[in-house]
């Protein structure tokens, strides 16, 4: 069907026009948000084409994208023992309607490329080490997607990890009180949400986590919840049983916290237009890691767009650098893997 040129922008009368009822935790966001965000003529404004950008980049691309609203992408080369449980996962929790792409910056692993035959997804690999490169192929080869999930491999994400997400953008869409930059999990291995997880797990958890490592301050770096691995372990140890937890967090009312300082996005929902506003992730040099974070949190402060945590969603991170030797033998040697083992999601 043709664009029709009366077509306008949204208005905020709109929002709860168009919004489902969320009241029973159903989220339509794929029907709601292209019906709410779709501008004049059928196309994004300021949509940022980096065509033949990947020409002479990609070390390998097998694409089976299907043109769905929503795209899944997951970062991924360097943790391979993680795989069988964070990859599982996704596979077994992503809802269907999903394009999943999978990235590995400067790295071609054929046992990650057979996997993701295996599962019907999409695989890039890069020739140099640069994740926003990646990251913005992965993106413009998916040029319907109006939803981008995004997480890395040291992910370990919960049923209902989508579903829960993008509710919350539909409940502040509704509330009409901010704009959204982005949305991510609670995270128990972060330096901003690792404080509202365990105040939920136990108020008093956060008195035991300052006194046994000195420090209970929310920030993105400098804060033992980034570099003390036995902080990572710690707070891998408060979220077992895993699904049970995540279980607990599922049955809160959809809600969030605003963070107010750059987040650790290992894990997060945005909108394919704030991607488009920003002109695409930066791209650095091999050398320099987080540049999309940092662009991603400094537009978000910039444009006065919140950077929201779900109430609802819960996933583990397995721990920054400083922390990931540590927590890798950790888990390789606790009967952890078993209790992350992928299950089916619960019937309804």
């Amino acid at each position: 069907m043709p664009p029709n040129p009366q077509s306008r922008d949204p208005q905020p009368q709109d929002v709860e026009k168009t919004a489902p009822d969320t009241s029973e935790g159903q989220s339509n966001i794929l029907d709601y948000d292209l019906r709410l965000y779709r501008p004049p003529g059928g196309e994004f404004k300021n949509a940022r084409k980096i065509q033949g950008l990947a020409h002479g980049a990609l070390l390998d691309c097998e694409l089976r994208a299907q043109g769905f609203p929503r795209l899944l992408i997951v970062v991924a080369g360097y943790k391979p023992s993680l795989w069988p449980i964070t990859l599982q996962r996704l596979k077994t929790h992503v809802p269907p309607q999903t394009d999943i792409c999978v990235v590995a910056p400067g790295k071609h692993v054929p046992e990650l490329a057979a996997f993701c035959t295996a599962a019907g997804w999409s695989h890039l690999a890069t020739r140099e080490n640069r994740l926003s490169l990646a990251q913005n192929i992965a993106i413009e080869a998916h040029p319907t997607a109006k939803l981008i999930h995004k997480v890395d491999e040291d992910i370990v994400v919960s049923e209902g990890y989508c579903e829960t997400l993008e509710a919350v953008l539909i409940h502040a869409d509704r509330l009409g009180e901010c704009d959204i930059g982005f949305v991510a999990p609670t995270l128990n291995v972060n330096g901003f949400s690792y404080r509202t997880f365990l105040k939920f797990i136990a108020p008093e958890m956060l008195d035991e986590f300052k006194r046994q490592f000195g420090d209970a301050r929310t920030s993105c770096v400098r804060t033992a919840a980034w570099a003390n691995p036995l902080a990572a372990q710690f707070l891998w140890e408060q979220i077992l049983p895993f699904d049970n937890t995540a279980a607990r967090f599922r049955a809160r009312p959809v809600g969030y916290d605003v963070c107010p300082h750059r987040f650790s996005i290992g894990a997060m929902l945005f909108r394919r237009r704030i991607w488009d506003e920003i002109g695409g992730f930066s791209i650095a040099s091999e050398r320099e890691l987080g540049i999309e974070e940092a662009d991603l949190c400094a537009f978000c402060c910039d444009q006065a767009r919140l950077m929201l945590v779900s109430h609802q969603t819960l996933a583990g991170h397995v721990g920054f650098f400083p922390q990931t030797a540590h927590m890798l033998r950790w888990i390789a040697e606790h009967p952890i893997n078993q209790a992350l083992a992928a299950k089916p999601p619960a019937a309804s």
